[in-house]
């Protein structure tokens, strides 16, 4: 890290806001033209030392107070450059999302939120949790599909909305790809510049995206709500089974609704998982430390909290239906996430078919598609990544490395199809990541209780 561990703690204690009162109002905070590692680190340090109410507000202002390098022009200098912010913040998201805005990994432009003329991407619609789907699902769906289910809390209409169907969508003539978000962004956000770009318009694969409210910083068990929904009204309208697609937290999402919604199982032919944390991780603290409020499901991924204990207790650390779990070696956000022991991985007691693929093992670290500039984000748009995919939604049963001609992706830096703007428009997601979580409105300082209907599984 590019300062002591200390102050990275101290950093992300500054954002305690008290719970449930209203945040103070902020004190705009004037930051000087950061260009620089050396005033990156000044200017976060700087911030560390301010009022605790003015965190959220501060680190806004640097971000936006960043100018940022020229935009790389080609795959080494981008590769370099990405690699050069894993070196300087490892473990650390806040810093991490500063620095590649600053070394011009997300377009060479000044952060903006809500602003389409200098966003490095804008999705518009394709990110809205306020769409109109009026076909109705063949079966009934809601309250329940099947009596195991679990109940929901969100309403019918809530959960409808959140699914964005593309104009182009097919209605089962292709089977549909349902797209689940990561921790602090939307679905087309996370996928839209990398997988679902490539998978838009095949014969294998029809695009839908899940945006849940929130940009899934909410309780994951609420937001695992809209996946289950999602997954049996795009079966219910098509008549076909659905694939679904993970980023980060988009994975214990679906792990979630998959456990406890059972009659979901029957609808999915394959659940493709990347950079996940089915055990959570160890970097929780570095934004949350104890006692300080944090959003919902960043408290809820942390590596022993209950929510993660009782996912994986009888039987939810096994996979519920074929399953492709992709990861990498240099996760900066997900630890431990190396194997044997990644938290990317799931076991396959069921039989059902389990992959769980480290990019390293398939793509050494000394090539371009196994590098050190390859971690949470970056492996969206891996090639290895993308051959999994393609490999599982193709085939039945779970991606097979061998069979998806993997190891020959070994020296492209991103996936066929993509550019170097789609690397950025993907990079962009940690630095507004960053901003989404600590600007939530309603953190807490304990993660929310486990819902009655999963509490027999509590450790």
């Amino acid at each position: 890290m590019a300062f002591p561990m200390l102050s990275v703690l101290s950093l992300a204690a500054l954002h305690v806001v008290g719970l449930p009162a209203p945040e103070p109002t902020p004190v705009a905070i004037a930051l000087p033209i950061i260009s620089d590692l050396p005033g990156l680190n000044s200017a976060l340090a700087a911030l560390s030392a301010g009022p605790q109410s003015n965190f959220a507000a501060g680190y806004t202002s640097l971000l936006s107070g960043i100018k940022p390098k020229a935009t790389p022009t080609n795959n080494a200098d981008a590769a370099s450059r990405l690699a050069a912010v894993q070196s300087a913040y490892p473990s650390d998201l806040l810093g991490g999302g500063a620095n590649l805005v600053m070394q011009g990994m997300t377009g060479g432009k000044a952060f903006s939120v809500g602003n389409p003329a200098t966003d490095v991407a804008d999705f518009g619609t394709c990110n809205s949790d306020a769409n109109h789907n009026y076909v109705p699902p063949r079966d009934t769906i809601y309250p329940k599909r099947s009596a195991s289910d679990a109940p929901y809390d969100v309403s019918e209409a809530s959960l409808r909305a959140a699914i964005y169907i593309p104009s182009t969508f097919k209605y089962g003539a292709v089977e549909p790809v349902l797209f689940i978000p990561g921790t602090g962004v939307e679905a087309c956000e996370s996928f839209a510049p990398n997988i679902g770009k490539l998978f838009a318009n095949t014969n294998y694969a029809d695009p839908v995206y899940v945006n849940v409210p929130g940009n899934l910083l909410a309780d994951v068990q609420t937001n695992a709500e809209y996946v289950a929904y999602a997954v049996n009204y795009i079966n219910g309208i098509t008549g076909k089974n659905v694939s679904v697609i993970t980023w980060s937290a988009g994975s214990i999402t679906t792990q979630w609704a998959l456990k406890y919604w059972p009659s979901t199982r029957r609808s999915v032919s394959d659940f493709v998982a990347v950079s996940p944390d089915y055990h959570g991780t160890i970097e929780v603290p570095l934004i949350c430390p104890p006692g300080v409020p944090c959003a919902p499901s960043v408290l809820q991924q942390l590596y022993t909290s209950n929510f993660i204990q009782t996912l994986r207790n009888n039987g939810g650390d096994s996979a519920y239906v074929p399953t492709t779990n992709v990861y990498s070696f240099f996760d900066e956000v997900v630890e431990p996430q190396q194997d044997p022991n990644a938290s990317g991985s799931l076991n396959d007691a069921r039989g059902v078919g389990v992959t769980n693929e480290e990019i390293q093992t398939t793509c050494p670290a000394g090539t371009p598609a196994g590098g050190p500039n390859f971690g949470h984000e970056s492996s969206l748009y891996n090639a290895v990544t993308v051959a999994l995919a393609k490999d599982a939604l193709q085939n039945k049963g779970p991606g097979n490395v061998a069979r998806s001609g993997a190891s020959s992706q070994c020296q492209n830096f991103f996936a066929n199809g993509l550019t170097l703007s789609d690397v950025f428009a993907t990079e962009f997601d940690i630095p507004l990541a960053a901003f989404n979580i600590e600007t939530y409105p309603n953190k807490i300082l304990v993660e929310p209780p486990i819902k009655s209907y999963a509490a027999a599984d509590q450790p």
